[in-house]
């Protein structure tokens, strides 16, 4: 009970299920063949498969494949693929949370630089964020309404904090967030 109160959704819960019934009932093939093909070969032993013809043995190999092996088969299949889809979903449900927990810790780096900055450097951080992450400085200087010089200074200022980085374009600079 502990693993379904774990599952968030109410998808993660069918799937559960689904695998749990998938590999419940290929075990239960697994058991039941195992059980009828002990039972047929103690049958065999006591001489109750009386093999006359060539007909006889087709039947009593028919039988074999029919009562023993198909369930064994199928059964084997089923608990497979219970297991697989068990882990698959595993997986998937791992990769989701580690996914929303990146997500989580990239908005709390955000978060802890933004109050680590002043006002200045707050807006052009978040002009550079809106544009995922990297924007020439002459266009910070039009969409911020900051002179050259203020622009200048203030992505200096964020330079030195490791905050954004600077590369030579042409005549203007290519601003970059750190570490995106």
């Amino acid at each position: 009970m502990i693993i379904i109160s774990m599952l968030g959704s109410q998808e993660d819960r069918k799937n559960y299920w689904f695998a749990v019934i998938v590999a419940s009932v290929g075990a239960i093939l697994v058991f039941a063949a195992i059980i009828k093909g002990a039972v047929m070969f103690i049958a065999f032993l006591k001489g109750y498969y009386q093999i006359t013809s060539i007909r006889d043995l087709s039947i009593n190999v028919i039988g074999i494949a029919f009562n023993f092996i198909m369930p064994l088969v199928g059964g084997s299949l089923l608990l497979m693929s219970g297991n697989m889809l068990f882990g698959l979903d595993k997986r998937l449900h791992t990769g989701r949370i580690r996914s929303e927990d990146k997500a989580r810790s990239t908005q709390q780096k955000n978060a802890i630089v933004r109050n680590m900055l002043t006002s200045g450097e707050r807006n052009l951080f978040e002009i550079i964020k809106e544009h995922n992450g990297q924007i020439l400085q002459s266009d910070l200087v039009g969409m911020s309404g900051y002179s050259k010089v203020k622009v200048h200074r203030i992505i200096k200022n964020l330079e030195n904090k490791n905050v954004v980085r600077r590369i030579r374009h042409g005549i203007t600079n290519k601003i970059f967030l750190v570490g995106r």
